[in-house]
């Protein structure tokens, strides 16, 4: 249908032609041999459209995004419909985003991505992007809200609200060793949770800058800790090379190890409560900053929106044309990004939904699709730092959301009767990125609590996740307006 459409305004286009009046025999053959030329014209650009397609995809893949633009440009579907012209290449991407692993699951004939019927809500988060110290830590010897505060004081920021009615004036003697350990934490062996201690531990540290800084672990969980994953044990070195150790003792070891004033000693245990948090809204950037120099990623570190500073030409944008046809702006292109999961809440049809946002969006290249499970530390780091949009079913990998530069989107998808948007929707929130879900139900908060037992949880949890492709695109569409107007290339 594309095909005849774009034929039909070629022939509009070009200048009228009628048969000669004369019936000479010279006459009707140069009539007849006119429309032969516009007629083969007319097919070699057909069949130049259509090698270009399937260049793009492979013959499955172009039937498939042929029948997905009928679904998601109907206006019943899709309100508006934008005709962008992008000039960005896939080699902006690092090679082993580039390497395009096969979809995993057994189960994609049961998935029809381009059904519009599929039971959905798409939403948008709002959580705080800073929280009161008390919130985040149990004081374990009785002189954190002042140490806190005074630093508050000393550094022009004012009382914080660790303990407000502290007099400026207070002297209490320095702070030179900060402990931050999770002796709370009963379920540190996962990795996300143990992000959870380390990422606010990574608050209190920070607000201590002179003093000498480590992570406390029991010695019975250490080994947990360091060896559970890629991701713990990349990040004890990311605190090793900013002289932060990882120590195996308990808190009282660790005092007892000092040597000087005890009152020199600040000793805190992160509390427990299933969620990320941070005191300061730009903790994660510098979290983020100092972890990719420890990496050997030094040329992420000041790169803003695809860019190294503001003021570097724009060299990603296209065109947005209205219903009219008329120019309205341009904006910057991002890099999208799909993220899927090898074993359970895998999104099924990963692969063919690329090529629908390539097609829909007009993009120059095909959204890398990638599995976290076969990458290095370094490399999710690097990924998450060269992803834009991120597309991706809910999973632990989203640890590395701190890791994404400011402005930056992830779109995470939830299966029926498991809606915990909190989780990685707070963690989006204090690193500055936004955060929007695609749940796959029509009613997330009682859904969610329907799945009484521990097995209906689990068996919830683990389900694979057909989403439908339009809601996908609409998504995407909204978060690169949200990334434009965010790094100030829309005004």
């Amino acid at each position: 249908p594309r095909d005849i459409i774009l034929l039909s305004s070629i022939l509009t286009d070009l200048p009228s032609v009628t048969m000669p009046s004369s019936n000479t025999p010279s006459a009707i053959m140069g009539g007849a041999n006119t429309y032969r030329v516009i007629m083969a014209t007319a097919i070699i650009l057909a069949l130049m459209n259509f090698r270009l397609s399937v260049s793009v995809t492979s013959t499955a893949s172009s039937q498939l995004v042929d029948a997905a633009t009928d679904d998601v440009t109907n206006p019943r579907v899709m309100a508006h419909r934008i005709i962008p012209h992008w000039n960005r290449n896939i080699t902006d991407f690092p090679s082993f985003m580039l390497q395009w692993p096969a979809d995993e699951s057994s189960r994609l004939d049961e998935c029809n991505i381009l059904d519009a019927t599929i039971p959905h809500v798409f939403n948008f988060t709002n959580y705080p992007r800073s929280y009161e110290p008390k919130r985040m830590f149990r004081d374990g010897f009785g002189n954190f809200s002042e140490a806190w505060d005074q630093v508050d004081a000393a550094s022009g920021r004012g009382v914080a609200g660790a303990n407000a009615s502290v007099d400026r004036n207070t002297s209490i003697v320095p702070i030179k060793a900060v402990g931050c350990s999770l002796a709370d934490y009963k379920n540190a062996h996962h990795f996300p949770h143990q992000m959870e201690i380390v990422y606010r531990c990574w608050s209190l540290w920070r607000h201590f800058p002179h003093a000498r800084h480590a992570l406390l672990i029991r010695p019975k969980m250490y080994q947990k800790f360091v060896a559970r994953s890629a991701f713990s044990s990349g990040m004890k070195e990311v605190l090793t090379k900013n002289n932060i150790p990882v120590r195996s003792e308990n808190t009282r070891a660790f005092k007892r190890a000092y040597k000087g004033d005890w009152q020199e000693v600040l000793i805190v245990f992160a509390k427990q409560t299933w969620d990320f948090k941070a005191a300061r809204e730009d903790d994660m950037d510098n979290l983020r900053r100092s972890a990719l120099p420890a990496l050997g990623l030094h040329r992420y570190v000041d790169q803003y929106c695809g860019r190294m500073d503001p003021t570097e030409e724009k060299h990603r944008s296209m065109t947005i044309h209205n219903e009219e046809g008329n120019d309205s702006t341009r904006i910057e292109l991002p890099r999208i990004v799909i993220v899927n999961r090898k074993t359970r809440r895998q999104l099924l049809g990963a692969h063919n939904m690329s090529s629908i946002l390539q097609d829909e969006l007009k993009l120059p290249y095909k959204p890398p699709v990638l599995y976290f499970e076969t990458l290095s530390f370094k490399e999710q780091v690097e990924a998450f730092n060269n992803a834009d949009i991120l597309l991706s079913p809910h999973g632990a990998h989203l640890t590395g959301i701190p890791f994404m530069q400011r402005c930056s989107s992830v779109i995470e998808v939830f299966p029926h009767g498991y809606g915990g948007v909190d989780y990685f929707g707070s963690l989006s929130a204090i690193s500055g990125v936004n955060h929007t879900y695609i749940y796959l139900g029509m009613d997330r908060i009682a859904e969610t609590k329907n799945m009484s037992s521990h097995k209906d949880a689990e068996t919830a949890r683990s389900a694979s996740l057909c989403a439908p492709a339009h809601s996908m695109v609409e998504a995407v569409r909204i978060q690169i307006e949200r990334w434009n107007t965010c790094c100030g290339f829309l005004q």
